[in-house]
């Protein structure tokens, strides 16, 4: 057996003290259970010394045997095939998995803890049925509890809790369906299979928030108890970590739910357990308990979550205590009435890297009465010095966004506007788009916060062509950081170069896996323009209004040249796409951006930041048939090379060429379809009023005709004149 890697200096010894300690932690929660029988082979889970351990197991963790070398080739075979798909149809995939399911029963314990095969199961469960996903469920039950605490086990539930929900809305919407036809063996239903799981982590549960493994289960678990469908895409916080979300997004990405209103059936007995729960976890703990898991890394997710789902359901205690009245107020009610004094763990929280995102949730979750108080007692006449920290401006942000009257917007904005220029120097520019969201809502002081904008930037709002390339040149914290990622990522190529040049193996062969020309090519051709300007352009330009029209006046001052380069710039291009799709664009100006881009559409198309540009032309020739059909002649001209590029097959796919090629017709009619679907769903910009140099033309000209002695024309009193010559026709000739 190979030693464990050992290693020395300060933070190991920490690192050490950690795992010590959280060891303790798991053997006084089973020290609390005596006898606790796990089910597994009839013993008991007892925990022995760590030389006494057996190989593969993990100290503190629930072990259920390992598997021998044979069955771990066996099934590394099985993960292969799945992963290659070279089945011939989904039936045949299926019999397949049906078979390994069928192989694998008896040993769903030991697959579930082993490092490798668990992902093997995630798999096979993603593709499974829903007979398979109910007897895998009851293979397990009763080891829930220490299943969630082990470090690979805990993700096989989330895979599994997370096809529940699909399983369990199938059940709600089509009770009868769930009956096997010809089976004689009794059919459980999904809802009680998870009660059941419910009811085995509830005594436990406030012990499972704070534990590393467990509580990314118990979220899940919250959320499809509260009818909201997981998602393996959701890089929201409260879930699980990006870098999570992307890995689960790649691994199985086939079982996501889809729904018309965004959420999933339950049934009512669902929202009782979550209600139980809710008191379990907040009713039933003291003020000290909940607010010092609210800054626990491993806890503040679940207390987010649950705040989420208290102000949607409602959600009460038995004497009426709620999570926001004990996290903001230090007591069980809501505080109502009287002046409001600021607490001081508010305070901390303000200023907290974890604090600070539960701070945005309740904020987020608040009823709107809530919101201004909230603003009164901790952020009027500090909002300069919020917006300026690293932490507390997220907060800030989230407060400015539901202001909802005139007087606040007004306040915040003669607050914040003379830190323009600091805060986009500490690239602070989340903080500025919140004020003109906030003014473009309100109508407040829109023109004069705009102007306020691009004198920060030093620019001149007569000189619309110098205001995006300065934005583009923003100095940010982020740009630098790019900038010596860049020079690292080009100084390991060199070196790999050298090494394989003096005929070193691992360079050699990396220089065959990695294709260094296009690396270098990627690399070297990475964006250099301001990530946070870009951010920021965008921001504007997609406020209602025309408060954001002198970005796209600005993108039309610059020279044709400029533009395409910005085209297929990573950072540059969604500036032009987000103009592009701007719905308030009048004709002329759809017209002089589409100019720009004539001729170098299928250029475009195959590349990777160009073809957003092309899609973005789609909503551009809404309305300009002739503008359209002269895309789909470029697209037509050079059809061989656009679908044979990869992002070219998505630019011919989203214009429906081959509807066009076939049928041009249809494809007229499609699209006009389509543009009037998407008109309907954006909201139309208010009536123009006359402007004052056409109301005095309108003037000058009625004076002109009085003096020559001609009264002008009025429309009104011509139709009434018409309507009384009929009538008196109609008489003489009765």
């Amino acid at each position: 057996m190979p030693k464990e890697r050992k290693q020395r200096g300060r933070r190991a010894e920490k690192k050490r003290e950690e795992d010590d300690q959280y060891t303790e932690q798991v053997n006084e929660g089973y020290a609390n259970d005596e006898g606790y029988d796990n089910g597994y082979e009839g013993q008991e889970q007892t925990w022995p010394d760590r030389e006494d351990l057996p190989e593969g197991a993990v100290y503190g963790q629930a072990f259920f045997g390992i598997l021998d070398v044979d069955e771990e080739k066996y099934f590394k075979g099985i993960e292969d095939i799945l992963t290659a798909n070279n089945f011939g149809d989904s039936e045949e995939r299926q019999i397949f998995i049906d078979n390994v399911f069928e192989e694998i029963k008896g040993q769903e314990l030991k697959l579930a803890t082993s490092p490798t095969s668990s992902k093997l199961l995630e798999q096979l469960l993603a593709n499974a049925p829903d007979s398979a996903l109910k007897k895998f469920f009851e293979a397990l039950n009763g080891h829930f509890l220490e299943l969630v605490k082990h470090r690979f086990a805990s993700h096989v539930c989330e895979t599994l809790f997370t096809l529940c929900a699909r399983v369990v809305d199938r059940e709600v919407r089509a009770p009868d369906a769930q009956f096997m036809a010809g089976s004689d063996e009794p059919v459980i239903s999904m809802e009680n299979l998870f009660l059941y799981m419910c009811n085995e982590l509830q005594p436990q549960i406030r012990f499972l928030v704070e534990d590393r493994f467990a509580s990314h289960v118990l979220r899940i678990v919250l959320l499809v108890l509260s009818g909201r469908p997981p998602s393996s895409n959701d890089e929201s916080s409260t879930l699980r970590s990006k870098k999570s979300a992307k890995f689960k997004s790649r691994q199985m990405n086939s079982f996501e739910l889809k729904t018309s209103d965004g959420m999933i059936r339950i049934p009512r007995s669902f929202r009782e357990t979550v209600r139980q729960w809710i008191d379990e976890l907040v009713g039933n703990a003291s003020v000290a308990d909940v607010r010092a898991v609210a800054v626990n890394p491993v806890g503040n997710p679940v207390i987010q979550l649950l705040l989420e789902i208290e102000a949607a359901e409602n959600i009460k205690g038995e004497n009426g205590e709620t999570l926001v009245a004990k996290l903001l107020y230090g007591q069980d009610e809501d505080h109502e009435g009287g002046e409001e004094e600021r607490d001081d763990y508010v305070e901390t929280l303000l200023r907290d890297a974890v604090g600070s995102h539960l701070l945005e949730c309740i904020v987020r979750t608040v009823k709107p009465d809530m919101v201004p108080k909230l603003y009164k007692t901790y952020f009027k006449g500090r909002l300069a010095k919020l917006s300026q920290h690293a932490i507390a401006n997220f907060v800030a942000q989230r407060v400015i966004e539901r202001l909802e009257t005139e007087k606040l917007v007004n306040e915040v904005a003669h607050e914040i506007m003379p830190l323009f220029d600091k805060l986009l120097k500490t690239s602070r520019t989340g903080v500025i788009k919140a004020v003109l969201e906030a003014c473009a809502k309100q109508n407040v002081e829109t023109e004069e916060v705009v102007n306020k904008l691009i004198e920060a930037m030093g620019c001149d709002r007569k000189k619309p062509a110098d205001i995006l390339p300065t934005m583009f040149k923003m100095e940010s914290k982020e740009l630098q950081k790019e900038a010596r990622k860049e020079e690292k990522e080009q100084e390991k190529i060199r070196k790999r170069k050298e090494a394989a040049a003096k005929g070193e193996e691992w360079a050699i062969k990396k220089e065959a896996e990695a294709k260094d020309d296009e690396e270098i090519k990627r690399t070297s051709s990475r964006s250099k323009l301001s990530k946070t300007g870009a951010f920021l352009a965008i921001s504007v330009v997609q406020l209602p209004g025309d408060v954001g029209h002198f970005i796209v006046d600005s993108v039309l001052a610059q020279p044709r040249a400029t533009i395409l380069d910005w085209a297929v710039d990573a950072v540059a291009s969604p500036v032009l796409e987000a103009c592009l799709k701007r719905p308030t664009l009048n004709a002329v100006t759809k017209r002089r951006l589409l100019n720009h881009l004539d001729g170098k559409i299928v250029e475009l198309a195959c590349d990777a930041a160009g073809s957003h540009v092309v899609d973005a032309c789609l909503n551009a020739t809404m309305g300009l048939q002739n503008y359209r059909e002269s895309i789909a002649a470029e697209f037509l001209a050079k059809a061989e090379e656009v679908r044979g590029h990869f992002y070219g097959r998505h630019a011919w796919r989203n214009w429906k060429m081959d509807l066009c090629k076939n049928k041009k017709a249809a494809w007229i009619a499609t699209l006009r379809s389509e543009d009037n679907r998407r008109e309907s769903t954006v909201k139309l910009p208010e009536p123009v009023t006359i402007t004052p140099v056409v109301e005095d033309t309108l003037k000058k000209e009625k004076r002109k005709r009085s003096k020559e002695g001609e009264e002008p024309a009025d429309e009104i009193d011509n139709l009434f004149a018409a309507a009384e010559q009929k009538t008196s026709k109609k008489a003489k000739r009765s």
